[in-house]
């Protein structure tokens, strides 16, 4: 087995804004033919995480690395926090993200390209008024 069919494949797409950015990623199981059986949808599974940077209005308004004390609303809600911190212990970003691999989710994971995935670019694009883009 060649050591490249071992890995998932995983695709970003990026943008910046004022103090945050938005990343959108896209995930592929690579599980042997034999065994897609197991999967509850399709292949994929997509992601959506915004990092906050100090000075935008959201850095201050949570208190703990915690998904419960997420300042930013999620379909599905926040199901990822990493707050990065640097040398002497300062975060100097946070990071929130959450999944599209829930119940009800199952046929976005059968969606290969992000343009034919409305139901995420139009929580991209609330995200993007919500976080101050235009």
């Amino acid at each position: 087995m060649d050591i490249l069919e071992k890995f998932s494949l995983r695709k970003i797409w990026g943008m910046k804004l004022e103090n945050c950015n938005l990343e959108v990623v896209r995930w592929e199981h690579k599980i042997p033919k034999d065994m897609e059986y197991l999967l509850s949808g399709g292949k994929y599974i997509w992601n959506i995480y915004c990092y906050i940077f100090p000075g935008h209005s959201l850095f201050n308004q949570s208190e703990k690395e915690e998904i419960f004390d997420c300042p930013i609303e999620f379909h599905g809600g926040c199901t990822y926090v990493r707050w990065n911190r640097n040398f002497e212990n300062e975060i100097t970003c946070k990071c929130y993200g959450n999944d599209y691999n829930h119940y009800g989710d199952e046929y976005l994971s059968n969606i290969q390209n992000i343009e034919d995935n409305y139901k995420l670019l139009n929580d991209v694009d609330d995200l993007i008024n919500k976080l101050g883009g235009k």
